[in-house]
């Protein structure tokens, strides 16, 4: 997800299993897909939106506005009762709080073109634009932290390849087998 993110050191306490991380991060995936492709089209939309606010009426702008956020609101909380039903991992709550946090921004910010479209005041998009400049922090935290715990589930794998490749050869003699030479 391009805009979603936290921090890179790993987490003191407890740790899910290796399969329980891959499995939750396997499931956001095309939770994302969906999300970063309902934001583009929203966001597309809401470009024109604000190209015809230089040029259009108000009152055009508004009802617009009112189309975008009653059409694209709905998505967007169908894509966090989603995210809400994973249950994060030890670990992924991080990951979890960042995506859950951005996909409430894009929530707040269709419900504000909903409302510019019943008061008919196009001045309110900015505060749409705002929202959507803070769901960018969130974008960022998410993909952080979806990289940190990519990048250490990627290092336990390695530690438990490392650890069976070792034992191996102990396998071998127990059952009295030579042991490989070196």
């Amino acid at each position: 997800m391009n805009e979603l993110g936290a921090t890179a050191e790993p987490r003191a306490g407890r740790q899910a299993s290796p399969r329980a991380v891959a499995d939750y991060l396997v499931a956001l995936r095309p939770i994302l897909a969906d999300a970063v492709e309902s934001r583009r089209v929203f966001i597309r939309q809401l470009g024109l939106l604000i190209e015809e606010a230089r040029h259009g009426g108000r009152a055009l702008v508004a009802q617009s506005a009112g189309r975008i956020g009653r059409e694209h609101g709905p998505v967007f909380q169908q894509l966090r009762t989603r995210i809400e039903r994973l249950r994060a991992p030890a670990g992924c709550e991080d990951c979890q709080r960042a995506v859950s946090l951005w996909l409430d921004k894009q929530t707040e910010a269709l419900q504000v073109m909903d409302r510019v479209g019943l008061s008919g005041d196009p001045g309110r998009l900015r505060e749409a634009q705002q929202l959507l400049g803070e769901a960018r922090v969130h974008a960022h935290r998410f993909n952080d932290e979806y990289a940190r715990l990519a990048a250490e589930l990627r290092r336990r794998v390695q530690l438990a390849q490392r650890d069976r490749e070792r034992r191996r050869p102990l396998r071998g003699m127990l059952r009295g087998a030579p042991a490989p030479s070196e």
